[in-house]
């Protein structure tokens, strides 16, 4: 059998922890998903949702908050889950990814199924961007996560990071390079969490950064229709103390919002 190298980890290999006992999943991190000197966020996010579903029990995701607290290096972990509560429509799920007894991330979440409801329905106007064509790929950058390799970007709104723009803003067309890929929930938080970040926009040279929490909400349920090319934009509106907010959203092909996400990035300079 041909060994599997790390840049043949896909999103769908690389987020596989396999259940090993109750409320008990193991895996594997490589360091061809890491953003710096740990893993990516979007896909630590990803894995503790794909652990929790176990106990959604056919609820759809709602919301995930998930907070990092220690670098997720390579290596083996492990994603610990309990159910807080079960009731009939909503489910409050936790999950803590740990290794050698340290927490590396914890997430919260809410499965919960469709409510009959007399509110009017409404939402944004749609996400209008320029034709997937006439867009190049990037945006040029000074540093390309280790990550980037399974993502294609192309920059059509805002500014290049880290270029001094009088706004923090992003956006443009992103999908996972592999091609379409069958929806599922944990694409929210992995494609609200791979763009870098609108406020290094604003910043005038280069300097890492690192996610301290992302707080996701699906709009729309992602229940396996094929999902290629996605809209996504971000704007920052504070930043102060070495920290900065963001407030990102993700759109179908149609410029429908899918999800949005409110982040905590730290900027260490």
């Amino acid at each position: 059998m041909q060994e599997e190298r790390p840049q043949d980890r896909p999103f769908a290999v690389a987020s596989r922890f396999e259940p090993v006992g109750p409320n008990r999943f193991s895996g594997e991190l490589t360091e061809d998903w890491y953003q710096g000197r740990a893993l990516y966020g979007g896909l630590t996010a990803a894995i503790l949702v794909r652990a929790m579903e176990a106990h959604a029990d056919g609820r759809p995701l709602r919301t995930v908050h998930t907070t990092f607290c220690a670098p997720a290096t390579a290596g083996p972990a492990e994603v610990l889950t309990e159910v807080v509560r079960a009731g009939r429509s909503a489910a409050f799920v936790r999950a803590t990814m740990v290794r050698d007894g340290e927490a590396l991330a914890i997430a919260t979440a809410t499965f919960a199924r469709e409510r009959r409801s007399f509110a009017e329905r409404f939402e944004p106007p749609p996400l209008v961007l320029p034709p997937l064509d006439s867009v190049e790929s990037g945006p040029p950058a000074l540093y390309l996560p280790s990550f980037c390799r399974y993502f294609e970007f192309r920059q059509a709104l805002g500014y290049a990071s880290f270029s001094g723009a009088p706004e923090a803003h992003v956006g443009g067309w992103c999908r996972l390079r592999e091609g379409p890929v069958q929806a599922e929930p944990a694409l929210a938080p992995l494609f609200l969490d791979s763009w870098a970040p609108a406020a290094l926009s604003r910043h005038p040279r280069w300097a890492p950064c690192a996610s301290i929490d992302i707080f996701v909400q699906l709009h729309r349920v992602l229940d396996g229709e094929p999902l290629d090319w996605l809209g996504y934009e971000a704007r920052s509106a504070l930043s102060d103390s070495g920290y900065a907010d963001e407030h990102a959203t993700l759109y179908d092909a149609e410029g429908r919002t899918i999800a949005t996400a409110r982040q905590l990035i730290a900027i260490f300079d």
